[in-house]
Formats: structure tokens, C-alpha cells, sequence
């Protein structure tokens, strides 16, 4: 295990069968950083290997707020419009249970970003917490 910088990676060029990208693409904020981490995940992947990527959607506040009844609080009200929006999730409180700051995708966004990255889109899957038998 090593800690580095999706944008920058330490691989040689096509040395992985599979690149697993759980983070990035929500963590890093602006457009122009996901295409950078997208690009370099490419650049590391060897010939007919596959990339995994997971975004959240702009709705997952809204739906933790349903969850843990935080629509009646102005400061997540005003995040959860924010993220519906633009999809630029800002927490800006110290309250943890608000998630930091992140970028909520729509699925065409992040089939777009993809493709301009360099990727050929096989499949765009939606996945829910409930798939994986967890309760909230």
C-alpha cells in the first residue's frame, strides 16, 4: 500500500490489469483534476484492462437528510440544494456528519468525463446501499 496522488501516479506506463478508483472522482472538486486522475488511471492500464470508478449522486444528501432528519436544519438544507444544483457538495460547518467537500456526479457527467479522459464506457452501473444489504 502506498499513498500517492491519483493525478500523478508512481506506475510505469500500461503496468496494471485493473484500476480501481474509489475516491478521486468525488474528492477532487474540480473538473479538471478528475480528468487528470481519469487520464493517469488510463495511462497505467494496460491494453484491454478495466477501470472501476464510484461517484455519488447529487441526491445523496437529500437522502441522508430523509435518513437522519436533517431537512429541518438550514445549514444542511442549504448543502443539500447546493448539491442538487451543481453537484459541488461545500460543508461549510464543522459538523462531520455533512461529508467534506466533494463533487456529486450525474450519470452523464461521469460518462462524459470518462470519455474525454480516454475510456471506452462498457457499462455505468447504479449501485445503492441497500444492494449490499446495509441498513441506515
Amino acid at each position: 500500500m502506498k499513498v500517492g496522488d491519483a493525478r500523478s501516479l508512481w506506475l510505469g506506463d500500461s503496468s496494471c490489469d485493473a484500476v480501481l478508483m474509489f475516491g478521486p472522482l468525488y474528492h477532487l472538486t474540480e473538473r479538471d483534476d478528475r480528468i487528470g486522475a481519469l487520464r493517469e488511471s488510463r495511462r497505467v492500464l494496460k491494453a484491454g484492462g478495466y477501470a472501476f470508478a464510484a461517484t455519488i449522486t447529487p441526491v445523496a444528501s437529500f437522502i441522508d437528510a430523509l435518513c437522519h432528519d436533517l431537512l429541518g436544519d438550514p445549514a444542511f438544507l442549504s448543502i443539500v440544494e447546493a448539491d442538487i444544483g451543481t453537484g459541488q457538495h461545500r460543508n461549510p460547518t464543522n459538523e462531520i456528519l455533512y461529508f467534506t467537500d466533494a463533487f456529486f456526479h450525474r450519470r452523464a457527467e461521469i460518462r462524459t468525463e470518462m470519455e474525454d479522459a480516454g475510456f471506452e464506457v462498457v457499462a455505468n452501473c447504479r449501485l445503492k446501499a441497500s444492494d449490499f444489504g446495509t441498513r441506515f
